[in-house]
């Protein structure tokens, strides 16, 4: 027999998912239109929000229940290969089980002709793979360098235990909270010491913001079917069922919104956010925490309810007297090459 040594790097992981791809649209939507949604009488904005995360959990639970499972990952990971691709590792697999069960020649040979054919269809599908992500960012300098980025493979993952995993979390968790705190105890401190004609600026004579403008349900619809289709783990509805339905939606985030802005409160649980900690920049001691900055992933629902008080907050800011024709910041259509300009 002879001597053999595997290089299979890859892993089986557990994950929990969701089956979405089978779920019934059609029974789905009635469901939906059906739910507590659309005929509760709840006037609290946190209360309607919680309604929202559990009549969608429980619909999802019926549609898609929660499974649980095991997942190759690392370099064996095959879910992105092609059928081709796949038969080619399929095939290299069954010759080396046979050069290993008999140790002829002639099936080390085979083998070995099997794994260049496997090595050069999987080569040739990544390489189709990168050339079609660049050509989708096509024209858009921002994404293609965060597109090649991403297959350069910049970023290295680092695998932790659960040990290794609470002791971070804490960490990193105590040190922002702290960054936060002293942060708003420098400001607090220099507003004290600062001279009240340093914040003296020109009267306000525009419209003053007493209420909000109700929001309407082809206003939200509109939104949800062009917002990017970026998840978050925060999220009980995944952002593509979200779009999909975003006819049966919007009247239920209507309602929402229009109650959020009423009691002028918004959501508690739409506040929490999850933080990923990035290294600044290359190069840095990734053990001290204050080489990160944080990056927040918010739910779906609050960019929504966000973005439909910004629309409002931006017309009023635009018509006041004291907006400065000349700003680039923070407004749509306009840059740093504006600015300049």
């Amino acid at each position: 027999m002879p001597s053999w040594r595997s290089a299979n790097t890859a892993c089986h992981c557990h994950v929990s998912y969701r089956s979405l791809r089978k779920i019934d649209i059609t029974s789905f939507g009635r469901d939906i239109l059906c739910s507590r949604l659309y005929d509760s009488s709840v006037a609290d904005v946190d209360e309607f929000a919680e309604l929202f995360d559990s009549e969608m959990e429980r619909i999802l639970d019926i549609h898609a229940p929660l499974r649980s499972g095991r997942r190759r990952s690392g370099k064996n990971d095959t879910r992105q290969l092609s059928d081709e691709a796949r038969r080619a590792k399929q095939h290299r697999r069954r010759l080396e089980r046979r050069y290993r069960r008999t140790g002829l020649e002639s099936d080390r040979r085979a083998y070995q002709v099997a794994c260049t054919a496997a090595r050069d269809s999987i080569t040739k599908l990544r390489a189709d793979q990168s050339k079609s992500q660049l050509d989708e960012v096509a024209g858009d300098p921002r994404a293609t360098w965060r597109r090649a980025q991403s297959l350069l493979h910049t970023n290295h993952k680092v695998v932790y235990n659960d040990a290794e995993c609470a002791t971070l979390v804490s960490t990193f968790s105590r040190f922002f909270v702290d960054k936060v705190d002293r942060i708003c105890d420098n400001i607090a401190s220099a507003l004290q010491s600062m001279e009240r004609r340093v914040f003296t600026g020109r009267p306000h004579f525009g419209q003053l913001l007493s209420s909000f403008q109700p929001v309407s349900t082809e206003e939200v619809r509109r939104l949800l079917t062009t917002m990017p289709s970026e998840s978050s783990p925060l999220d009980v509805l995944p952002c593509s069922l979200l779009k999909s339905f975003a006819d049966v939606f919007a009247p239920v985030i209507v309602r929402l919104a229009n109650l959020s802005m009423q009691t002028g409160q918004f959501p508690s649980r739409y506040k929490q956010t999850q933080a990923l900690p990035l290294l600044k920049k290359a190069g840095l001691d990734s053990s001290l925490p204050g080489n990160y900055r944080p990056i927040s992933n918010l739910s779906t629902i609050s960019k929504v309810l966000e973005r439909l008080v910004l629309t409002r907050l931006r017309l009023l800011l635009l018509a006041s007297p004291n907006f400065s024709q000349y700003q680039s910041a923070y407004r749509k259509g306009h840059s740093t090459e504006t600015a300049l300009l």
